[in-house]
């Protein structure tokens, strides 16, 4: 009998020989339909069911939980639109705006909503579909509501000179994303997928990213560890050595762009990691600036031999380096031109899935 998405996760996380790696893909961002549950749901469930991937990354706004604390983004007027990249106002233009945030309820707002869009993912596969849940770290939910991705030195000038006004600012953050966190579980979460930023840990430094990135992240994530099978740490953009600081959060996987020569590979991470590493495949490619529609990656091309052999040759070398405790998957989320070539990826599973049958004949 074949095992479920969510008995191959389970295994992965032992570290047990499947007959095929796990893998997955999430993005882009689902500009029309994020703003309602039902709508984001569905469009979710049509991608699974188009692809049949072990597991599914909750993919909402990247800025729902700023909406909730009166965050302003326009409404998105074409499919490219991307939330993150579209701010118009701020929460935090002030040090002592911090002081003025209060806890918010997971009730009849955008938090409410992506609970909601999770239940209904969750409940259409019986929960046999691991569903990894959006959230970020307190300390980037609340650079957002300053400067956003872009900007990320504004957040930390505020906290070294203002660091009590902020400091309160980040309390209430964490407290909602905690709350946050154990409704997404309750409505079915296997688990997160938790997105920190390497590049601003850069900017932080080490004292105060131990200070206000990892102790609130830790405490959110212990929050709920009892309770779920497979988080994921996304480290995003950044440098290798950064890397580092992220490894020992409570999680069982940890995602980065392993094919970037700024980053770690996946052979120096399982160096100083024994958890699930996520990637092996290049989804932009290296000095390519993000917000492009279309961005160069390994499904780019017109040979389909060529990009064939390109996917087979990563996905090997990503089993040589990781080992068992591996899920095949981009650094962070694909672009409109790769979705329509994933049945390429597919086909190369399918083959390494044959090759390892007949090995064991």
């Amino acid at each position: 009998m074949a095992m479920t998405h969510k008995e191959r996760i389970l295994a992965t996380v032992r570290g047990e020989w499947l007959d095929k790696p796990c893998y997955t893909a999430w993005g882009p961002h689902y500009s029309f339909e994020e703003q309602n549950a039902k709508d984001l749901a569905e469009a979710m469930i049509g991608f699974q069911k188009a692809h049949d991937f072990d597991l599914i990354k909750h993919m909402p706004s990247g800025m729902y939980f700023t909406e909730a604390f009166g965050q302003q983004i326009p409404k998105a007027n074409n499919m490219d639109f991307q939330a993150w990249m579209s701010v118009s106002r701020f929460v935090i233009n002030d040090p002592s705006d911090c002081l003025r945030l209060t806890p918010k309820k997971i009730l009849g707002n955008s938090l409410a909503r992506e609970v909601e869009c999770v239940k209904r993912i969750n409940d259409y596969f019986h929960g046999e579909v691991p569903v990894c849940a959006t959230t970020f770290s307190p300390f980037i939910w609340l650079g957002e509501m300053t400067g956003g991705f872009f900007r990320p030195e504004l957040i930390v000038e505020m906290f070294r000179n203002h660091e009590k006004e902020c400091a309160k600012g980040l309390e209430v953050i964490e407290e909602t994303n905690r709350e946050l966190m154990e409704a997404f579980v309750d409505a079915g979460a296997a688990g997160f997928f938790y997105g920190v930023q390497n590049g601003m840990a850069r900017v932080m430094g080490r004292e105060l990213f131990e200070k206000y990135e990892k102790a609130p992240s830790v405490r959110c994530l212990n929050a709920v560890k009892d309770r779920t099978y497979f988080t994921m740490i996304h480290m995003c953009n950044g440098r290798r050595n950064e890397c580092d600081w992220f490894v020992d959060y409570p999680s069982e996987a940890l995602n980065w762009a392993d094919t970037h020569k700024v980053q770690r590979s996946m052979k120096e991470m399982r160096e100083i990691s024994d958890k699930v590493l996520v990637g092996g495949i290049n989804h932009h490619s290296e000095g390519v600036g993000y917000g492009e529609r279309y961005t160069p990656n390994d499904f780019t091309g017109v040979d389909r031999d060529e990009i064939k052999e390109r996917i087979k040759n990563r996905v090997k070398s990503a089993i040589d380096q990781a080992g068992n405790k591996l899920v095949v998957s981009g650094g962070c989320g694909w672009d409109f031109n790769s979705h329509h070539r994933f049945s390429i990826w597919h086909e190369v599973m399918d083959e390494i899935a044959e090759e390892r049958a007949a090995s064991r004949q």
